[in-house]
């Protein structure tokens, strides 16, 4: 966690300048923005309540649309997946010692449908 939050702290520091980053639930972002014209802070900002979905983030600028736009395209940090991500790529194990995992893999692997032995509890 601590690496997602290092490359928001990043991006916030490029744009202090320019702009505000704001992250919240979509309950608390939906009561900050308003849910209808009667409780919104400004005439029309009710309306981006309802294209929040999960965690939010909302990114306030005086930027021109385009370098916004070049700014997210060139922006990207690797990290781990997490539980539910669409893998990026194919992995494939060959059949035979896989030297790469440790013993206390074994119960993982098969959940994850692998045959597997150990050799001489290795």
């Amino acid at each position: 966690n601590n690496m997602r939050n290092q490359k928001l702290k990043d991006l916030r520091d490029q744009l202090k300048s320019s702009s505000r980053i704001f992250l919240a639930g979509k309950k608390v972002m939906q009561i900050a923005l308003g849910r209808s014209p009667a409780d919104e802070a400004k005439t029309g900002l009710h309306k981006l309540s309802k294209f929040l979905q999960g965690a939010s983030g909302l990114l306030f600028t005086n930027l021109p649309r385009d370098d916004v736009e070049r700014l997210f395209r060139e922006f990207e940090a690797n990290d781990f997946a997490r539980t539910g991500s669409i893998a990026t790529q194919t992995v494939e194990l060959k059949e035979g010692p896989l030297e790469q995992f440790s013993h206390e893999m074994e119960p993982f692997l098969r959940k994850q449908g692998l045959p597997v032995r150990l050799n001489k509890g290795l």
